[in-house]
């Protein structure tokens, strides 16, 4: 009997020292693993930005968005414009009469103005009622249309417009 239990206390004695090394050899990983992590927040506290530099980060990116706005605005602007008076002009060309001969224009943002001659004062409503039928000369509106001659007995007139909005 007292054999097996010797028999019994030497295996536990074994496991038990087998775990004693399975535990220390746990602690030393545990160690090294803390060490690791401890050298890794390190690593990634050098690599974070500091907060200013975020905020100066956002700043700039507000700036260039304000600054891309701004310049997409002027282009859309820029391209209306240039559109816009180019479309105009084409629409007028389009609207070529015999009757009517243009000698001035004048185009921006508020004012549409033109002046010319005509062979008879009669034309001159008539090729206004075309304005209708061009895209860039419709919603026109005239404030004013004066129709006179002028030393030479040529009828003259003057179209004062704006654009309805």
């Amino acid at each position: 009997f007292m054999v097996c239990m010797l028999a019994i206390a030497a295996v536990y004695h074994y496991q038990g020292i087998k775990i004693e090394q399975q535990v220390i050899l746990a602690e030393q990983q545990s160690a090294a693993l803390s060490l690791q992590l401890k050298q890794l927040k390190e690593q990634k506290a050098r690599h974070l930005p500091s907060p200013y530099k975020l905020a100066a980060a956002a700043r700039i990116k507000k700036d260039i968005a304000a600054q891309q706005a701004s310049l997409n605005a002027i282009n859309r602007f820029e391209h209306l414009q240039s559109e816009g008076y180019s479309g105009v002009m084409e629409a007028l060309a389009n609207l070529a009469r015999k009757d009517i001969s243009l000698t001035q224009i004048e185009i921006d943002q508020q004012r549409f103005d033109i002046q010319g001659l005509a062979r008879d004062a009669k034309a001159i409503p008539h090729w206004i009622e075309q304005f209708q039928q061009e895209l860039h000369l419709v919603g026109r509106s005239f404030e004013r249309l004066i129709i006179g001659r002028d030393e030479n007995d040529i009828v003259t007139f003057e179209l004062k417009t704006k654009q309805e909005m």
